[in-house]
C-alpha cells in the first residue's frame, strides 16, 4: 500500500502544473491588445503603425482614380470619414469620403514577417 503522503505527492505535483498553466494563459490573453471592430479603428491603428495602405472607392473623391496607395499617417480620420491630401501643380487638395464609401482596403501583415 502507499502512504498518504505519496497519495498528495502525486496529487499536488499535477495541481501545481495545472495551476502554473493557468496562470500563463491569463498573463497572454492580458499582454493581447483588444483588435478594433470598427473601419476607423483599424485605419486608425494601421496609422499608429505607420502603415501603407491601400483604399478602393465605391465613389472615388480623386477624379480619374479609384484606387490610393498612400500612407496611413497622411489619413485624418473621424468617427465616420477620413480625409487626405494630395499634391495638385505646386499646392495641396484636401479629399474628404465618408468610410461607408470605401468598398476595399488593403495593407501588408507585419506580423507574418
Amino acid at each position: 500500500m502507499r502512504s498518504p503522503k505519496l497519495k498528495v505527492k502525486f496529487l499536488l505535483f499535477p495541481m501545481i502544473l495545472i495551476l502554473i498553466g493557468l496562470a500563463w494563459i491569463a498573463m497572454q490573453l492580458q499582454a493581447q491588445a483588444p483588435q478594433p471592430t470598427t473601419l476607423a479603428g483599424v485605419l486608425q491603428k494601421l496609422q499608429l503603425e505607420d502603415r501603407e495602405i491601400t483604399l478602393t472607392f465605391v465613389n472615388s473623391p480623386i477624379p480619374s482614380e479609384n484606387t490610393l496607395t498612400l500612407n496611413a499617417r497622411a489619413l485624418q480620420i473621424g468617427e465616420d470619414y477620413l480625409c487626405f491630401a494630395e499634391s495638385w501643380n505646386n499646392t495641396m487638395r484636401s479629399y474628404c469620403t465618408p468610410l461607408i464609401n470605401i468598398a476595399h482596403l488593403s495593407f501588408l501583415d507585419s506580423s507574418s514577417s
